[in-house]
């Protein structure tokens, strides 16, 4: 019997140690959306140009994943565990510092660059503020 449940522990260990890992993956996601940003208001626009000009694709899909992600936290689609509430985060922490290095350039760099003119960013802007503030009153904090 003994036997058995050792067995079934070691089976369970990389299981355990996976989702200790993913919480350090979590961890270190927010971590480094938030060294993104303090980088970027270190070294200002030069900074933001050269990456965003690296990965133009991405920035250009935030207006789309923060939609997305505005119209699940609408719904109610909060998560409950800790490490839902991490993810969620993290997600969050991506878009901002997307969003906030945008906020950087010229109003012609950013419609170079990703196509949006300062009406469109404007909204989107508002868009994060409202989605940040409807997640703290379900109690998802980003941690700043």
């Amino acid at each position: 019997m003994m036997r058995k449940g050792i067995c079934i522990l070691i089976c369970l260990l990389p299981i355990l140690a996976q989702k200790k890992d993913e919480g350090n993956v979590i961890d270190k996601g927010i971590d480094w959306a938030i060294g993104l940003w303090k980088r970027a208001e270190k070294e200002g626009r030069p900074f933001a140009e050269k990456t965003i000009k690296q990965a133009p694709a991405y920035y250009k899909g935030i207006q789309k994943s923060l939609t997305d992600f505005a119209k699940r936290v609408e719904r109610g689609d909060v998560a409950k565990s800790i490490e839902e509430k991490k993810k969620l985060v993290t997600e969050l922490w991506h878009m901002r510092s997307a969003i906030n290095l945008m906020s950087l350039l010229e109003p012609a760099v950013l419609k170079q660059l990703t196509g949006f003119d300062t009406k469109q960013f404007g909204e989107m802007q508002k868009t994060l503020q409202k989605t940040e503030s409807k997640l703290a009153k379900a109690g998802v904090k980003a941690k700043a």
